[in-house]
């Protein structure tokens, strides 16, 4: 393999996961398997940032080079999470697989094995002994809990190094990770899951029970189950993307789609944007309530978006926002919109906001793709990359 060049297999599964958060975020769909790209899609994100992580070690980048990138990406993330409300921003989590991850990049692939395994088991533990002690905290417990995300991106580094070339590795990975996730799907989606206000699943809804908040199978919950099955996940799609770009054809065929693998940065920092200035009207208001499903409306009506406001402005930290959010449950009133599932937007299944990104962003990045190596984003990056360095 010549390192020189892109990884096609790896573009393309960068588009799937991208498409998977806008698919998350604007959407709420409802078709057999229709709730896949919850939770799912951000993990696959951050395993192939782990897999960027490694070709980048292997392709001679230092250490402060990746940390120098993963400043940067923090600072992104920052940025995009001071400008919109309805969307938990991936990219601090992402950073800390830059962070973390270059020097383990290097070890023998024995040794990432068995990083993987000890971060998949001792993770959702760290995560349920903080919760059944009562208490929440957004990097061991949160939507995205650091140590299930390291997980992800040593698996990811895992991968670039097992499994990169091995064809007959890749369909054994793919039927065992699509058994996996199928065999899985009711239990992890059950019936109601994001439309009914009483369930609601994810980070945040642990029950304080270690066992069971241990063996947790929601999406976002950090749990065990959660954690092997979105691995499970993300190498059963790298190694469809792999097997399918090893037949020229069919990588001709998926260009569009790869160019935004190619530029996926750029391509979520403008969703992250467009969901937060135009779908919810302007920043750090909710969307317009033409925009939400009937479920959601319902939900809006109970608590007014000032009081709700208000209630956040008025918390000690997480603790008191749960707090103060459970007293409305045990009043019998439904929590409002932002509580529901976990970084969803809201926006109806028949809203056009879906396909207006995707369609946008595929023509934009094949455009760009055909004159320019890198995103615009992308470019910004190497280049404050290049000028720290």
């Amino acid at each position: 393999m010549n390192l020189a060049q892109r990884i096609h297999g790896l573009d393309l599964a960068r588009a799937v996961a991208i498409f998977g958060m806008i698919y998350a975020h604007l959407t709420q769909f409802s078709f057999p398997g229709a709730n896949l790209p919850h939770g799912y899609s951000s993990a696959l994100f951050a395993v192939l940032a782990g897999a960027s992580v490694s070709i980048m070690v292997h392709r001679g980048h230092r250490l402060p080079q990746l940390l120098l990138r993963g400043v940067i990406i923090m600072a992104i993330g920052l940025f995009l999470m001071s400008t919109q409300t309805g969307i938990v921003v991936v990219l601090n989590s992402i950073a800390w697989i830059l962070f973390l991850m270059g020097p383990v990049a290097a070890w023998p692939v024995p040794r990432i094995a068995v990083l993987v395994a000890a971060l998949v088991v001792v993770g959702p533990g760290l995560a349920a002994a903080v919760l059944a002690a009562d208490i929440y905290n957004e990097t061991v417990s949160g939507v995205y809990p650091l140590l299930a995300w390291l997980a992800y991106g040593a698996a990811g580094v895992l991968i670039h190094r097992a499994l990169l070339d091995r064809r007959a590795a890749q369909a054994v990975a793919l039927v065992v990770g699509a058994l996996a996730v199928g065999l899985s799907y009711r239990f992890r989606y059950p019936e109601g899951y994001g439309t009914d206000p009483g369930k609601v699943i994810g980070a945040g809804a642990a029950n304080g029970h270690f066992i069971e908040d241990y063996l947790d199978i929601a999406p976002h919950s950090g749990g065990l189950a959660d954690v092997v099955l979105s691995i499970a996940f993300a190498v059963a799609v790298i190694s469809l993307c792999l097997l399918l770009c090893s037949l020229k054809p069919a990588a001709q065929v998926t260009y569009p789609v790869r160019a935004v693998g190619s530029m996926a940065l750029t391509v979520y920092v403008a969703h992250v944007l467009f969901t937060g200035w135009v779908v919810f009207g302007e920043v750090g208001e909710p969307a317009p309530a033409d925009s939400y499903s009937s479920a959601e409306l319902s939900a809006a009506s109970d608590i007014p978006w000032p009081q709700y406001q208000e209630m956040v402005a008025n918390s000690q930290g997480y603790d008191g926002l749960y707090g103060k959010e459970e007293a409305w449950w045990d009043r019998g009133v439904t929590p409002p919109p932002s509580t529901e599932g976990v970084g969803q937007v809201g926006v109806s299944a028949d809203d056009w906001y879906f396909w207006e990104t995707v369609g946008v962003s595929v023509v934009f990045a094949s455009a760009w793709r055909w004159r320019f190596r890198r995103g615009p984003v992308e470019e910004l990056v190497a280049r404050a990359v290049k000028a720290g360095s």
